[in-house]
């Protein structure tokens, strides 16, 4: 398995491939300011290009080089609260990152579906360490890295501005 057709299930969640009619949500949230922050891109996030964003990553196996973006979705409705994003950046080396509505923000989900995948990446595709980069003065994503147990790697400096802490999750043993 390549991560092809992932789907995990957790006791509240499913993390899945998005779909088409995923892209009113996901351009909803990724419209927050607060959501979109911490984020690579510009508000307001259109639906187009949050239908761009799903046909490109489809198909994308996880852990395969480059992007794939997976939903998640709350068990009990079905409702999609955010997604999960694994960046396959060379053959060993993946990261992960995180978007979750606002709404959905305090309850756990987050961690919850990171888990899921960080366990995935790090047990069934066997890499060696999952990587992600967080600003430094975003908290609530650094404490979440704390609980999944990713520990402080390195200060990237992204530009002259800012920089980014580096955390890394390596197999447990």
């Amino acid at each position: 398995m390549a991560g092809d057709d992932v789907e995990l299930t957790t006791p509240r969640l499913v993390v899945r491939r998005l779909r088409p009619d995923d892209a009113g949500i996901v351009a909803a949230y990724r419209s927050d300011p607060e959501v979109a922050r911490w984020q690579g891109w510009s508000v307001p996030y259109a639906e187009e290009a949050a239908r761009f964003l799903i046909a490109e990553v489809a198909d994308q196996p996880i852990g395969a080089l480059g992007w794939a973006q997976l939903g998640i979705e709350l068990r009990a409705t079905g409702e999609l609260l955010g997604d999960v994003a694994v960046h396959g950046v060379d053959d060993h080396t993946i990261e992960v990152g995180y978007t979750l509505a606002r709404s959905h923000w305090g309850h756990g989900y987050a961690t919850e579906a990171v888990g899921a995948m960080v366990d995935l990446l790090l047990g069934t595709l066997a890499f060696p360490a999952v990587h992600a980069e967080v600003a430094p003065e975003n908290a609530p994503s650094i404490a979440l890295l704390d609980r999944l147990g990713f520990t402080l790697e390195v200060t990237l400096e992204v530009t002259l501005e800012d920089g980014f802490l580096r955390y890394r999750c390596a197999r447990r043993a």
